[in-house]
């Protein structure tokens, strides 16, 4: 495997590039090379500073495996809003949230890897994505599921759905997503049936599994 160039260092007055370069050699050695290859000594080396100079942007590699995931996150959560603001009806925006994520999975794929499949201990945090602040580490993910809560708990309240549990079927609808994803990037040569039609019925799976049948 070719080794990763380094990027030397950079001119006076262009600092302010630096944190997105530390981001972008993290993210090269995770998918190239593998998390073990991903050190702060091999991340420094890369963007052609010094181990002391990384830590003043991030204390340790969990802080720049969840900038990894706040980036990919905060173009999904774009989306996210953007439905929101078009969708008056919680089952059309659900169905809309939840086509987004599969589409930015398919279409990311190693950024999905780095948000979802690569294992960190400590990346995603402790704390409930409903009890997270909106800003700081970790938010754009927590944000993204708060979106998908809301639409849930609408139905909810409006006495659509047999459980009340707004937490519990939100997950539900987030793992049937991220089934689908990692199936679909991580064996792409197995023969699977329509990619569309398995898309659209596996949306609509759980979320017509958790309203109320008509008697």
């Amino acid at each position: 495997m070719a080794s990763i160039a380094k990027l030397g260092r950079k001119p006076k007055g262009q600092g302010h590039l630096r944190r997105e370069e530390i981001l972008a050699a993290a993210r090269r050695l995770l998918l190239e090379e593998g998390q073990q290859a991903m050190t702060i000594r091999r991340i420094a080396d890369i963007v052609g500073v010094s181990s002391t100079t990384l830590y003043l942007y991030f204390p340790d590699r969990d802080a720049i495996l969840i900038a990894l995931c706040d980036d990919a996150f905060s173009s999904l959560l774009s989306v996210f809003k953007s439905i929101n603001m078009q969708a008056a009806e919680p089952l059309t925006a659900l169905k809309a949230l939840m086509r987004a994520y599969v589409d930015f999975g398919l279409t990311h794929p190693d950024a999905y890897r780095l948000i979802f499949m690569v294992k960190a201990l400590g990346i995603h945090g402790a704390l409930h994505p409903l009890e997270m602040p909106e800003d700081g580490p970790g938010a754009q993910g927590a944000l993204c599921f708060r979106t998908l809560h809301a639409q849930v708990k609408r139905l909810v309240d409006a006495g659509a759905t047999e459980d009340q549990d707004a937490v519990l079927l939100s997950q539900m609808i987030w793992m049937t997503g991220h089934g689908l994803v990692s199936l679909l990037i991580t064996l792409r040569e197995f023969p699977w049936s329509d990619r569309e039609t398995l898309v659209t019925q596996m949306i609509d799976l759980p979320l017509n599994g958790i309203l109320k049948q008509r008697r």
